[in-house]
C-alpha cells in the first residue's frame, strides 16, 4: 500500500481543466517575444500583434496535450543518475502544478517550498516541516527549491542538506505500509511472547538493512544519557560540519572539454562586454 495525496478531486480536476481551456482560448496570453509569436501562430494560435496576445483554440490545447511526450528521462552526468520522468519515481532538486500534470498523464514538477526565514530557526523548520510531507506524499517527478530561506531568495547549504533529509522522510511516508504476505509476523510475535524482543528475529536484522525503517544519522537518536556523554553539539553544528565535510572531501566529475571551451567563451565574451 503506497500513500499519495491527492488535493483536488476528479471532479474538481476535470473543472480546472475546462475554466483553463476558456481562459486560454478567450483570455489569451502575452507573448512578448515576436519568434514565439511566430511559432504559435504558425501552430494554430490566433496572434494580435498589436496587443501581444495570444489566444489558443480549445482543439489545439487538446491535440497538444496529446502530442506532448508522457515519459522521458533527464539525462545526467553522473553515470547511473538518469531522471525518468513519469517513471514512478521522484527526485529532490534545484526550482505547474504536480496535481494537473497528472490529470494530464504527464511529468510532474512541484516546489516544496522554501521558507520567509532570514537564518535557520525554528520558523524555517515549521514552515518546511508543514509544506515537505504533502507535497512528497503527491510525488510528482521533481521537488524543485531545496536549501532556500529568504522568501527563496537566499540559497543556504546547511538548509539544503536539512531538506534532503525532510525528503528522505517523505520518501519513507510516500511509500507507506507494506503488506506483502512475508510481512505478517504472526509467528514472530508468537514466539517471543509477551514482554520479550525482537532484535534476535531475522525479520528486525532483515528490515534495517534493507531499508525498511528509515533511520537518519543526522540528529540525536540515542538516550539522554548516551547523549550527554557523547559530548555532540546542536543540530546545526552537526549540519555545519557534514557540509564542511562535503565540501573538502567532494570531487566533481570533469568537464568535457568542448564544455571546458564554451564556458571560456562566455567568460571572455562577458568580460569584453563588461
Amino acid at each position: 500500500m503506497k500513500t499519495r495525496l491527492q488535493v483536488l478531486s476528479e471532479e474538481e480536476r476535470s473543472r480546472v481543466h475546462e475554466e483553463s481551456l476558456d481562459i486560454l482560448q478567450h483570455a489569451g496570453v502575452r507573448v512578448q517575444t515576436p519568434l514565439g509569436r511566430q511559432i504559435l501562430k504558425d501552430a494554430g494560435a490566433l496572434v494580435d500583434e498589436s496587443s501581444e496576445v495570444v489566444q489558443f483554440p480549445k482543439k489545439l490545447v487538446e491535440q497538444s496535450l496529446e502530442l506532448a511526450p508522457k515519459d522521458f528521462s533527464l539525462g545526467a552526468r553522473r553515470p547511473g543518475a538518469d531522471l525518468r520522468m513519469n517513471g514512478g519515481g521522484s527526485t529532490l532538486c534545484l526550482d505547474g502544478s504536480g496535481t494537473m500534470a497528472r490529470y494530464y498523464g504527464l511529468p510532474a514538477q512541484t516546489s516544496s517550498g522554501g521558507s520567509d526565514a532570514h537564518v535557520l530557526d525554528v520558523q524555517c523548520a515549521y514552515e518546511r516541516g508543514t509544506m515537505a510531507l504533502p507535497t512528497a506524499l503527491a510525488w510528482p517527478d521533481i521537488v524543485v527549491g531545496p536549501g532556500l530561506l529568504d522568501g527563496s531568495m537566499v540559497s543556504c547549504l546547511e538548509k539544503l542538506l536539512i531538506d534532503t533529509e525532510a525528503f528522505r522522510f517523505a520518501r519513507q511516508g510516500h511509500r507507506g505500509v507494506v503488506t506483502d504476505e512475508e510481512k505478517w509476523l504472526t509467528d514472530a510475535i508468537k514466539e517471543v511472547g509477551p514482554g520479550g524482543h525482537y532484535l534476535s528475529q531475522t525479520s528486525t536484522r532483515t528490515s534495517v538493512h534493507s531499508g525498511e525503517w528509515f533511520l537518519s544519522d543526522l540528529g540525536a537518536h540515542e538516550s539522554y544519557d548516551r547523549w550527554r556523554a557523547s559530548r555532540k553539539g546542536s543540530f546545526l553544528q552537526e549540519v555545519r560540519e557534514r557540509v564542511d565535510q562535503i565540501l573538502t572531501t567532494h570531487e566533481p566529475l570533469p568537464l568535457d572539454e568542448g564544455v571546458e571551451k564554451e564556458l571560456e567563451r562566455i567568460r571572455e565574451s562577458a568580460e569584453r562586454n563588461s
